[in-house]
């Protein structure tokens, strides 16, 4: 969104109160059709009570008129009401708009979108007391650090559990060959506990990103 409006919307609530509809926020900042669909889209406009979508008509009809600016004219003039059918946006719409506008979703996390329910044998917390078993993971992908290696590159891996805790992770040269990191997203990972200096972590024998919900916006 462009700083400008960033700005005059922020001033105008500060002057004249809180926006009441999408109709007083339209005329009391003068916003172009452009910005006011990126707000819908990210849930900004949800104080309005109205679904994203039915919104959306709602933003083009209004400005789809010229008129002169409130500042202008001795009474606000309230647009027509528009009848529309019912609309309904689900969560992993509003997720895909705001992965798209902003890069992450802020309303779903990585494990809510997934596909399977599966969320792994342990949580990071149960890891001390599985020490040298082989178990399964599912963790958020953090960070990774790379190192070389005379068999090839070794990494070292940062995960959160679907709690939000953290665990670390070990992939040696020949499993990081086989089973390389695919960017963000949550992985299923199996390997062995293992512990140093105290802290529980995973050499990890095999891992794969997991698919997630398809985006419904495109179907």
């Amino acid at each position: 969104m462009e700083k400008i409006y960033a700005e005059v919307i922020a001033l105008e609530r500060i002057a004249n109160g809180n926006y009441q509809d999408l109709d007083a926020f339209i005329n009391r900042t003068s916003i172009t059709l452009e910005q006011v669909i990126i707000l819908i889209r990210v849930g900004a406009l949800r104080f309005t009570g109205k679904d994203k979508k039915q919104l959306l008509w709602e933003a083009h009809g209004i400005l789809q008129k010229k008129r002169m600016p409130v500042s202008n004219t001795l009474f606000a003039v309230k647009s027509k009401d528009y009848k529309l059918p019912h609309f309904e946006t689900t969560n992993i719409e509003h997720a895909y708009d705001e992965i798209e506008l902003l890069g992450w979703s802020e309303s779903m996390t990585a494990f809510d979108m997934l596909r399977t329910p599966f969320r792994g044998d342990f949580k990071s917390s149960d890891l001390h007391v599985h020490i040298g078993e082989t178990v399964r993971m599912v963790g958020e992908f953090v960070a990774a650090k790379y190192v070389p290696t005379k068999r090839g590159y070794m990494a070292f891996g940062s995960f959160e559990d679907s709690n939000r805790d953290f665990f670390d992770t070990t992939n040696f040269p020949q499993s990081f060959k086989l089973y390389p990191f695919k960017g963000n997203g949550a992985y299923l990972l199996k390997g062995k506990v293992v512990q140093e200096f105290g802290v529980p972590s995973i050499e990890v024998e095999k891992m794969a990103k997991l698919s997630i919900i398809n985006d419904p916006r495109s179907e």
